[in-house]
This record gives C-alpha cells, structure tokens and sequence, in this order.
C-alpha cells in the first residue's frame, strides 16, 4: 500500500499487487520503480465523513474580524518550509497584501520568528494555532482552504474537500511536482490552481468577490470528496478483494528498467525542500 508516493518502495518482486491512492502514484511506480500497472489498483485516499461544526463564536477566540475572511492551511512545519523553488510565508504574505479581505488560519507548524514576521507583515492577519486532529472546527468556519506547500497534504485536501472547501493548489510545470504538491486534476473542476503570488491574490479576490462561482466550486468539491468517504471506500475494498483473485505472483520477467536515477532527482529536486529525502529517493531506486 502506498501511502507516500515519493517515499514509498519495497522491491519490485515482493509485492502481487501495489494499492495506490493517487493518479500520480500509479504513474510514479511505474515510470520510477519500472512496477507494471496491471498490478496496481487505485483506491480513493480514505477520509473520515464531514461532521460541521456550528461555532459561532471561533471568529471571535481566534481574533478574527467579522468582515474578513477566513483561508485555512494545514500540517507539519516542514510542509511549510522554504525552498529553493518558493517560500509559502513571502508568496503568501505577498497574496494577502494584495487580497486585504482575508485572515489567514493555519493549524500545525511550530511557531518561530518567521511567523511573527508574517503575522507584522499582515497586520495581526495570522492566527497560527496548534496541531490537532479535530479540524472540523476549522473547516467549519473557513472561506476557503490553502493546500500547504512546497509540500502538499492530500488527506487535509481531500477532507477540505468533504466539507465543501475548493482547494487552492500550487501548480508547476516542473515534472512530478503533483507528487509534492497535490494533484489538482484529481478534484476536477472543484480546485483552483496558481503558480505565483500573483495569481494567488486573484484566486482571493475572485473567491471573495464572485459568490456564485465560489459556490459551485466548492459543490464540485464536494461531490469530487464522495469517493473518499467511508461507504464508497468499502465498495473499493470489496473491488480490491475481488481484483486479487485475478492476480497470479508476480514474477521477475514482468518488472521493466527504471530510469537513471539522476535523472529522477533532477526532476523531482526544484521542489524538494529536504535533502535527506532525495537521497531516500536516489536510494530506493537503486536498491529496488
């Protein structure tokens, strides 16, 4: 089971048959791992079912003023980090100069000075809140949902997703960035996409300005959520169940050559923030 696309390896001749639960997964184990797709069978990534909270008074615990609204991010500080390629706290920082109507919400980095440089920047324009996995409070109240980068988190994506929130995602030409970044594709037509700060603050003021297309963006999420949800999560085991029936042991003549592996690295590193894991990457391919 694959659960971290950029990670993930076993060796090709243990495994009859790899369980992927994004799009770019299935073509990641194939291109970098050289594991054939008749053996994969993807799931949608399971989250647990949208329960909304009615807080009425969050806005007010969190300081937040009653004419702005809330974008909610979410996860780990080093989702967060700055790269080479961009830096979440300047780009964002930059948005919302711009998108003065907006009060930024993020739930689970580790506070430091980069922060309270952000939150100065933004004029008290940062609720920066501690990791938890009660969410829903923040779902609840938010406008909009920000997908962290330069790395991205599919299952607060997906589960932003359930409660009706369009995901805005970073976007990049730059080969296997989806692995990293989240795959807009995937929510169809309930996603927005940008590739710089600029095009951010346009996401937000449109968001802001255009109630009706936000409206059915955000429906479109949802219903692009559905599959995630637990009753059609069991129908995909239960399909998973019958297709490993039809599956014999892999053998060793089935597996193709992978490419070069510094050629894997130079595609994946421009949105690379932890060098350790690159050299996890080059490791896996070459022992696989």
């Amino acid at each position: 089971m694959n659960h971290s696309d950029h990670l993930f390896w076993l060796g090709l001749s243990i495994a009859d048959i790899v369980v992927e639960f994004r799009e770019i997964g299935v073509k990641f184990s194939n291109f970098a791992r050289g594991y054939p797709q008749h053996r994969q069978f993807k799931i949608p990534l399971p989250i647990d079912p949208p329960e909304s909270i009615d807080d009425v008074d969050a806005r007010r615990l969190f300081g937040i003023a009653d004419d702005k609204y809330i974008l909610l991010s979410a996860g780990s500080s080093y989702k967060f980090d700055t790269n080479e390629a961009v830096d979440f706290k300047e780009w964002v920082g930059k948005a919302l100069g711009k998108a003065h109507q907006w009060h930024l919400v993020i739930v689970g980095p580790k506070p430091d000075k980069t922060w309270d440089i952000l939150s100065s920047q933004l004029g008290g324009r940062l609720t920066l809140c501690p990791p938890t996995n009660l969410l829903n409070r923040f779902y609840s109240i938010a406008d909009a949902f920000l997908n962290p980068f330069p790395i991205g988190s599919d299952t607060i994506m997906w589960e932003a997703a359930s409660f009706g929130l369009a995901p805005i995602i970073l976007k990049s030409d730059e080969p296997w960035s989806e692995l990293l970044l989240g795959d807009s594709s995937e929510i169809r037509d309930g996603s927005y996409v940008f590739t710089d700060y600029n095009e951010l603050a346009d996401v937000l003021v449109n968001i802001a300005e255009s109630g009706s297309l936000a409206r059915q963006k955000n429906k479109a999420a949802q219903i692009s959520a559905k599959d995630h949800l637990p009753d059609s999560s069991l129908s995909y085991l239960n399909k998973l169940l019958d297709f490993s029936l039809k599956i014999n042991r892999v053998s060793l003549d089935e597996l193709s050559e992978v490419p070069q592996s510094k050629l894997l690295l130079k595609q994946v590193r421009p949105w690379q923030s932890n060098e350790s894991l690159i050299r996890t990457i080059a490791k896996s391919i070459l022992l696989r």
